[in-house]
């Protein structure tokens, strides 16, 4: 089979140079040009518990592990995912919080750089277990900082945060510029 690809900068009749030359004229290092097809996702999660969450403050979740991170944008140290390209994201998240009291609220804020984005509140009504989750469309342009912070709102006892790839995550997609 021989396919001609005339919108190119030179004709490719080879099939098998095409990707070759393809990834030579897309990563030039211009924002456009580094992910030709928005292939921006990463999902981090928690492998290990967070133990003693115990403060009215927010606190910023550093996730321990990347199921992926296409893209490579996502930093564990500092539990902050830089945007590489203006676009749509769609953000989603799960934590588990275990070893809290009935009555208590808990909270989970995804983060624009400074600015709360998403905020989930949640009123646990047994002692135990309790999933805060949510999902969101939002704007980003480069270097855009999204953050996970989570809450014991009424920090009368420390809970716990479990760790568990299905349990606490973060993902990060980029679905339109």
């Amino acid at each position: 089979m021989i396919i001609y690809w005339k919108t190119l900068e030179k004709d490719v009749t080879d099939t098998n140079t095409i990707p070759e030359y393809i990834n030579s004229i897309y990563f030039k290092g211009t924002e456009k040009a580094k992910y030709p097809n928005n292939d921006i996702k990463c999902r981090v999660y928690l492998n290990s518990p967070y133990i003693g969450l115990s403060n009215a403050t927010p606190t910023l979740l550093k996730f321990d592990q990347k199921l992926f991170d296409i893209s490579d944008n996502f930093n564990l140290s500092t539990g902050k995912f830089t945007v590489p390209k203006t676009g749509y994201y769609s953000v989603s998240f799960s934590i588990l919080y275990y070893n809290l009291l009935a009555e208590k609220r808990y909270v989970v804020n995804i983060k624009k750089n400074a600015d709360i984005l998403i905020s989930t509140h949640q009123l646990a009504v047994v002692d135990g277990y309790l999933t805060c989750n949510g999902s969101s469309i939002e704007y980003f342009e480069v270097d855009d900082e999204i953050t996970l912070y989570i809450e014991n709102a009424d920090a009368l006892t420390p809970c716990n945060v479990f760790g568990r790839v299905d349990a606490s995550f973060l993902a990060i997609d980029l679905i339109s510029i």
